[in-house]
């Protein structure tokens, strides 16, 4: 059986280059619930909270890499 592979955080310099890659820009997934998002927000973000991601999936690019943030790290794992 295969291990599964850690999932790797970057810094927010680092999201924002790739969010500004000419080539292939990452879409920022911003998990977190409406009250957290109310008190920062990401421009550009495409806000989707945990509670709703089943339901909205649909919505999530499937031809760009996903960066996903929320509050903590245990969300976006």
């Amino acid at each position: 059986m295969n291990r599964p592979q850690a999932i790797p955080a970057v810094d927010p310099l680092y999201a924002d280059i790739r969010r500004r890659d000419p080539v292939q820009p990452a879409v920022l997934l911003d998990v977190r619930e409406r009250d957290e998002f109310a008190t920062v927000r990401v421009d550009g973000s495409l806000f989707i909270p945990m509670s709703q991601l089943a339901a909205r999936i649909a919505e999530v690019p499937r031809d760009r890499p996903i960066l996903v943030l929320c509050a903590s790290g245990s969300r976006s794992a």
